[in-house]
């Protein structure tokens, strides 16, 4: 299987995340009804105050299940959506290619919040979030959008790039990585919420997330400091960054199983709020 970039993917090419990752047992029954929506899935939140903005978060990639359940057990309020395509980053470059699919969206879910709990119902933040292949939606969104409407960004080891030139001399493609560059640099000012994850896995023809995590660090002239956080006995923090609100996570391990540990444990990164 290849990238969007043409390239053969040996890590994430069976990383097709099937709802088996969680049983249906273990998906809390009072976290809100589920409705389909598009090709997505949208849970809408159990309680609302009457006059209270709903608070919206859009997550692309990995198992409905997997993503909703972290959601509800982040203690994270609003209407969580959710988008899981076949494939790999490609599959999300070319969802949201059309501009017109990304307000679309928002606007289905905005009508599916007035129906379930009236007409005068609007939405509050906006959040956005990716898991591994998801960052291909999430960087069409961002160069259409400069960011604009979005409050919070979160990447759950799930920010790649190509190279240019010879792969061995692995220098990121500027392009690749501009639009999340930009909004680093907003939340680094304290305009915006970004939260970055990395694993250790090693990429060897595009740009591993632990190498943009380090780009993204020397953009904002920023340097990681050693941790040793361990969330649920399995995924250990080793490095952590945070200016204004910018957050960025280094995890120990270089497997697949590492990596996946970042989608099963996301409910700790949906409820990381900066340091005051």
């Amino acid at each position: 299987m290849e990238s969007r970039f043409g390239w053969k993917v040996p890590l994430l090419a069976w990383i097709v995340l099937p709802t088996m990752f969680l049983r249906g047992s273990d998906f809390p029954a009072d976290s809100g009804s589920i409705v389909p929506l598009g090709a997505g899935e949208l849970m809408l939140p159990v309680n609302r105050e009457p006059g209270q903005a709903v608070p919206v978060w859009v997550h692309l990639h990995g198992a409905h299940r997997v993503a909703q359940t972290n959601f509800f057990r982040s203690g994270e309020p609003g209407a969580f959506f959710t988008l899981s395509l076949p494939g790999l980053s490609s599959a999300y470059t070319r969802h949201f290619q059309d501009e017109r699919v990304w307000p679309a969206l928002l606007n289905e879910i905005q009508e599916h919040l007035r129906g379930h709990f009236g007409a005068e119902t609007v939405p509050g933040t906006l959040t956005l979030s990716s898991f591994s292949a998801g960052f291909g939606g999430v960087r069409e969104i961002l160069r259409q959008t400069e960011g604009e409407g979005i409050d919070r960004l979160l990447l759950a080891d799930s920010l790649h790039a190509g190279f240019t030139g010879d792969p061995e001399r692995r220098e990121i493609n500027p392009a690749h990585l501009d639009p999340f560059v930009r909004f680093a640099r907003k939340a680094a000012a304290g305009q915006k919420l970004m939260t970055v994850t990395h694993s250790q896995v090693a990429t060897p023809t595009y740009a591993a997330t632990g190498e943009t995590a380090a780009a993204l660090l020397e953009a904002v002239g920023g340097a990681a400091e050693p941790d040793g956080m361990i969330h649920d006995g399995e995924l250990r923090r080793v490095s952590r960054f945070q200016l204004g609100g910018l957050t960025i996570l280094g995890y120990d391990g270089d497997t697949g199983e590492a990596h996946l540990a970042h989608l099963r444990h996301m409910r700790h990164f949906m409820g990381w709020r900066p340091d005051p």
